[in-house]
């Protein structure tokens, strides 16, 4: 069973001025939780294949790496870096950029339930700031997520800031997706699930 252990040490932003992100009320953090339930629900009743050549496992299990993968596909994501890095590796932790907006507390509190260090902006409020929280948190060991193509899109397509997060700490980009399977006929009167399949390299 996984347990739920939220990361509370947060990098000290290196600027007071700026964007304040936007913070969650009681109902925000109840929805958040319900999120948090329902995606381990999902979890539990999935059965996973994970897809990782083994150079590119290697490496991810040898040093830090930024995680990046696509917007419309986070929702499963930290449950597949808790099975392919911290099965492993419990002692790993993961930040992530999230937007600094009020939908962005509530994927905050999300990855907090998780264990992961949200770190508040995107390329339209907060960049700046948040890309240097980032930077900390490299120095300070811990893996990092940003979805390239950024809440406002275009979707699938790369913008500039997983780039210059990779030159500025010269971490490794490690792009990650997962898809769902369908269910395709019966066995035995029970329906056969095909497994999700998580996708990293």
């Amino acid at each position: 069973m996984m347990t739920t252990e939220p990361y509370q040490k947060q990098a000290k932003p290196h600027s007071k001025k700026g964007v304040i992100p936007r913070k969650l009320r009681w109902h925000g953090r109840l929805a958040a939780w319900l999120i948090y339930r329902v995606i381990r629900g999902i979890v539990a009743t999935s059965r996973c294949r994970e897809d990782i050549p083994d150079q590119t496992r290697a490496l991810i299990l040898s040093q830090p790496v930024i995680f990046s993968t696509w917007h419309n596909r986070l929702a499963l994501a930290l449950p597949a870096y808790r099975r392919a890095i911290q099965r492993h590796q419990p002692q790993r932790r993961m930040a992530a950029m999230v937007s600094a907006s009020g939908d962005g507390a509530l994927v905050a509190r999300v990855l907090e339930l998780f264990g992961a260090a949200p770190v508040r902006g995107s390329s339209s409020r907060r960049g700046s700031q948040a890309l240097r929280e980032l930077i900390t948190h490299a120095e300070q060991g811990l893996d990092l997520a940003l979805t390239p193509d950024g809440p406002r899109g275009p979707r699938y397509e790369v913008q500039d800031g997983v780039i210059a997060l990779a030159q500025l700490t010269g971490l490794p980009v490690i792009p990650a997706s997962y898809r769902r399977g369908s269910t395709r006929g019966r066995t035995q009167g029970a329906a056969r699930r095909a497994p999700a399949r998580a996708s990293a390299g």
